[in-house]
């Protein structure tokens, strides 16, 4: 999945358990946003911690040319 990512790029995460913290990640790319600069979504099922190290928290990243 790595290699699918664009060297440079801008990340913006969208955790669904909290939509206003996704909404105010958009509002920060608007400001740090750079033109030209590909823009990744990465949804986050959950904003919290996983219980343990070995269970990483699921990401799904939606890649859009």
């Amino acid at each position: 999945m790595l290699d699918s990512l664009p060297d440079d790029f801008v990340l913006v995460v969208l955790p669904e358990d909290d939509p206003e913290m996704g909404w105010y990640n958009i509002e920060l790319l608007k400001i740090f946003g750079k033109e030209g600069k590909p823009i990744v979504f990465a949804r986050l099922k959950s904003s919290r911690a996983p219980f343990f190290e070995q269970d990483p928290p699921p990401l799904y990243i939606p890649l859009a040319a």
